[in-house]
């Protein structure tokens, strides 16, 4: 668990210690209504309706990045739980918005995603790194799915506020 937060501490620049790490139970309990999100969110995707671009290009990297900043900005300074993908070991990390996306993508590039949503799972945004995809040169080895009401909404007046097309 100490190099666990020690990586994740020197990735987001925040100092991360015991405080800030939800139990295993709760963890695995978020977990599974965050994985029926984001694949809600996938569906979304993949049939139109999402509201912010779903794949990235790696010469997309600077608009994603606008894009989370953009989204850290519009959302309120409350807890939220990064779920990493070692949660089953770890358990989940109390951060807020402002602490977690400006960073997101280096945390999916060194942990091939992140999950990240409020306590109920009700909002939240999944990043996806397909570090395999990108060294065989796939065309959009980024996936970004955001839901519910208040992220999605928040996400979507981004995109437009910050002139980020479709990818």
């Amino acid at each position: 668990m100490a190099e666990f937060l020690r990586y994740t501490s020197a990735v987001l620049g925040v100092e991360l210690d015991a405080s800030r790490v939800l139990e295993l139970e709760d963890a695995d309990r978020l977990g599974g209504v965050v994985a029926a999100a984001v694949q809600a969110a996938r569906v979304a995707a993949d049939t139109g309706t999402a509201s912010v671009p779903y794949a990235w290009r790696e010469d997309d990297i600077p608009a994603l990045e606008v894009l989370l900043r953009g989204l850290a900005a519009r959302l309120p300074p409350v807890r939220a739980v990064y779920l990493p993908p070692e949660a089953d070991f770890v358990g989940g990390i109390w951060l807020t918005p402002q602490e977690l996306l400006p960073a997101a993508i280096r945390l999916a590039r060194g942990r091939e995603w992140v999950e990240f949503s409020t306590p109920e799972g009700g909002d939240g945004l999944c990043l996806e790194y397909d570090a395999s995809g990108a060294e065989h040169g796939a065309e959009r080895p980024y996936e970004l799915m955001v839901w519910g009401s208040v992220w999605a909404s928040r996400a979507s007046q981004a995109r437009v506020e910050l002139g980020i097309t479709r990818v």
